[in-house]
């Protein structure tokens, strides 16, 4: 226990159980008379789990956290481009030592060990490596979703049409989708002219004879 924690009023689970039940009764009342949240926040189940309040600040801030986590939720555990070769049942890889810096080491490793190694980041079947909760959720995302817009009048997002996505893709690999490759000159846009629908003229009188 950090040793901060001894100098509060309530034991620690004490106040997780308390913060639960104030948070709880406030967002009851708050959403009480909303046909349209209300109906999607499952309060009763809410109160069934344990909530963990306890918090504590990391010792390097957050952004070292948040570095930490990115690695092991946006990559995989072992890249083709760390591998250096394969000779005699023996893996040469290079990899980080972040202890000193972050410098460049080269690892000998036998293929047996690299690959009980590699497996250990394998998760068992029915796990992610990233799991929302809440309005997230991906039981009840669309629907909770689109009921919180309702809510606070916001227009839902158009989806990207395909352009958009191919545009995207390049654009992460480094590569600009509206410049020449060769020159660098930006891509000439061409676009129609939105035709006008032609309003006739009046017409003069003609003069008549009498």
């Amino acid at each position: 226990m950090d040793p901060s924690a001894r100098r509060l009023p309530l034991p620690v689970h004490a106040l997780s159980e308390v913060f639960r039940g104030k948070y709880l009764d406030a967002l009851h009342h708050a959403l009480r008379d909303d046909s349209v949240v209300a109906p999607l926040v499952p309060f009763r189940g809410l109160w069934q789990p344990r909530w963990v309040v306890y918090a504590k600040k990391p010792f390097a801030g957050p952004r070292q956290v948040l570095d930490y986590l990115a690695r092991y939720t946006h990559r995989v555990a072992l890249t083709n481009n760390r591998l250096l070769g394969l000779r005699d049942s023996v893996v040469r890889m290079r990899w980080r030592d972040y202890a000193h810096g972050g410098r460049k080491k080269i690892l000998a490793l036998q293929a047996t060990d690299l690959l009980g190694r590699f497996v250990r980041h394998v998760l068992p079947r029915g796990f992610r490596r990233v799991r929302h909760y809440g309005l997230l959720g991906n039981r009840h995302k669309t629907a909770k979703l689109a009921g919180s817009r309702r809510y606070f009048g916001i227009v839902p997002p158009a989806d990207p049409t395909p352009v958009e996505v191919t545009h995207r893709l390049l654009r992460r690999l480094g590569i600009e989708p509206n410049c020449c490759p060769a020159c660098g000159s930006r891509r000439v846009v061409r676009e129609p002219i939105p035709s006008r629908p032609l309003v006739p003229r009046a017409r003069a009188p003609t003069a008549t004879s009498s």
